[in-house]
């Protein structure tokens, strides 16, 4: 048990000098922010064009968004795991290998 949280400390203390500076994650908010913004603009032209010149109400309008994003979220999640297996089961294999020397070098 001791061994264990020794090798979690040590992940630990290595993610905290990993962190990113502050200009790299303005980068990445900048570029998600010319994703969203359109995206949110159209979304809301689409809100008031359902409740206020269809005349729906604003519970329906909003299950019927809602229910168009679920399997969307689904498509893309099984798409990424689709592109990133590979890649993940080769990593995996290396840790649990590297894993199992160290455990048996232990014993």
């Amino acid at each position: 048990m001791e061994r264990d949280k020794d090798w979690r400390e040590e992940i630990y203390e290595q993610s905290k000098k990993n962190i990113l500076p502050m200009e790299t994650k303005l980068s990445y908010g900048i570029g998600d922010l010319g994703i969203s913004l359109p995206l949110s603009v159209i979304t809301f032209c689409l809100l008031y064009f359902y409740t206020d010149v269809v005349n729906l109400s604003p519970a329906l309008v909003g299950i019927r968004m809602l229910a168009g994003v679920i399997p969307l979220a689904f498509f893309v999640l099984g798409f990424l795991v689709l592109l990133t297996f590979p890649l993940t089961k080769k990593r995996y294999k290396e840790i649990s290998s590297a894993l199992s020397k160290i455990r048996e070098a232990d014993i």
